[in-house]
């Protein structure tokens, strides 16, 4: 039988937090490399990522001042 594991809200929050930094430093990383083209999913992971304040600070920081708009 297959054991289940079900995440309480914080260790979700938690992972999506951590996934996220990765997929936005990824994203950037690309755009800086000449490439604008990502996957849907790609685009939508990320996009629930930055929900967390963690994640868009850290997008924040890593971008390109001359990219920043306010």
């Amino acid at each position: 039988m297959q054991q289940k594991y079900v995440l309480s809200h914080s260790a979700a929050r938690h992972v999506t937090a951590a996934e996220g930094l990765v997929a936005v430093g990824r994203m950037i990383a690309v755009y800086r490399r000449g490439y604008g083209a990502t996957t849907d999913y790609e685009i939508a992971w990320v996009t629930v990522a930055l929900r967390d304040l963690r994640v868009r600070d850290d997008a924040w920081a890593r971008m390109d001042p001359a990219h920043r708009r306010l």
